[in-house]
């Protein structure tokens, strides 16, 4: 079931995204990366690295059934860092490995959460129910996510999609009735979200003309509700307008 509310903190300096209520990532994510690091479980799908004490999952095509088990709900919780290969995962040293563990312990990293010789894309962390940290070396390509999701949301709440995220099958963007927002809508939001903010979408009816989604201060506390929306302050609202096929920030 979907949430009628998002919590979301970014951190541009430690490439750092929080979440709340919102767990888009395994579905729209472009590019599977090559191979998975696990710090905190196992899998049929992986084996056991003699070197480095962890499980990792080697190939595109298993990551990706992996991945698909996330979607599912099986074995939530799971950490991991990808990686390049195998050979670089190799030269990792003790200093190296010893940050890896203080990683899954902590959840935060150590020094920074992008390692030279793993030359990982991504940090994923899930540190509390439905809640999940997410180390992005490209911001660009968690805009491009949560842009995806933000479109998805919205045709739910119209009635114009039964089933909740599922890009890998009929997300499709070029076929989403609800169009994606435009580079400047999400540089302006950007400067909300850093901020920490909560999205609400309780006010979403089917057959609306402006959809609108208000966005309230949230800074890092975590518990922030719409049920405490007369105390919350409002710092603008996102619309959708269906007619004209694009998004405002105001």
């Amino acid at each position: 079931m979907e949430k009628n509310e998002w919590y979301v903190l970014t951190n541009p300096l430690s490439h750092q995204v929080l979440l709340r209520d919102l767990n888009f990532f395994y579905d729209t994510l472009s590019s599977v990366p090559e191979n998975i690091l696990l710090l905190n479980q196992r899998t049929a799908l992986g084996q056991f690295d003699e070197y480095i004490k962890f499980h990792v999952i080697s190939g595109r095509d298993k990551v990706e059934k992996y991945f698909k088990q996330q979607r599912n709900g099986r074995r939530l919780g799971a950490q991991w860092v990808d990686f390049e290969s195998l050979s670089l995962l190799h030269q990792l040293h003790p200093q190296e490995l010893a940050e890896l563990l203080y990683l899954k312990h902590m959840t935060i990293p150590l020094n920074s959460p992008f390692y030279y010789k793993l030359r990982n894309q991504f940090v994923y962390l899930p540190v509390g129910p439905n809640v999940v940290k997410i180390y992005y070396r490209s911001w660009d390509v968690f805009y491009h996510q949560f842009a995806k999701a933000l479109c998805s949301r919205v045709e739910l709440g119209l009635g114009e999609r039964r089933m909740t995220l599922n890009w890998k099958k009929n997300n499709d963007v070029k076929n989403s009735s609800v169009c994606m927002p435009s580079t400047d809508i999400l540089m302006a939001l950007s400067d909300f979200l850093r901020e920490g903010v909560v999205l609400d979408f309780s006010q979403i009816q089917p057959n609306q003309k402006h959809v609108e989604v208000p966005i309230y201060l949230a800074e890092d506390h975590l518990e922030t509700s719409i049920k405490h929306r007369p105390n919350l302050n409002q710092l603008g609202t996102l619309t959708y307008h269906r007619g004209e096929k694009n998004w405002t920030l105001d």
